[in-house]
């Protein structure tokens, strides 16, 4: 017996007993207009199923998606947000020592040419000192009546200090 026919034996007894019992044209007519009924309807009831069954799809992705938004896209949001940061800080710290570097630089260049300098002046009081110990040295060849301050002028163009 096929869906149909315990359907209608359920939902029309009377109707499949008069069947049974007469075999009457009208009642079989009559059964098969129910079963036309009855497949247009189990068509809908089918279409509606497969309606149902999508929106279920729809909302389990919904829901799916929520889980996944709760579960990977924000903590992946929140660790890009974090890495941001991070960077910013970076580039904070790169610029300082940047700024760091170029002010060292700035310096060595400062103490080169101070160094060039320094030495240049050393080199011409070196000039003017050996200059002043050679008249000191012809003075003393000459004759001179305190030979003691030839001495205390040489030690001192010299650097030395009693």
């Amino acid at each position: 017996m096929s869906e149909y026919e315990n359907w209608f034996s359920v939902r029309f007894p009377n109707i499949q007993a008069t069947i049974d019992q007469s075999n009457d044209q009208e009642s079989k007519l009559l059964k098969l207009a129910c079963k036309e009924v009855w497949q247009h309807q189990q068509a809908e009831i089918d279409r509606l199923n497969s309606v149902l069954d999508e929106r279920t799809k729809e909302w389990l992705q919904a829901i799916e998606c929520g889980a996944y938004f709760e579960n990977v896209a924000k903590p992946l949001k929140e660790e890009n947000d974090r890495l941001k940061v991070q960077l910013n800080y970076m580039e904070a710290c790169y610029i300082q020592v940047k700024k760091e570097r170029d002010d060292a630089v700035y310096l060595k260049d400062e103490h080169r040419v101070a160094r060039v300098r320094l030495s240049r002046e050393r080199d011409i009081l070196k000039k003017r000192i050996d200059a002043g110990l050679e008249k000191i040295h012809q003075f003393g060849k000459e004759g001179c009546l305190f030979p003691e301050w030839l001495t205390w002028a040489e030690k001192a163009l010299r650097g030395a200090s009693d």
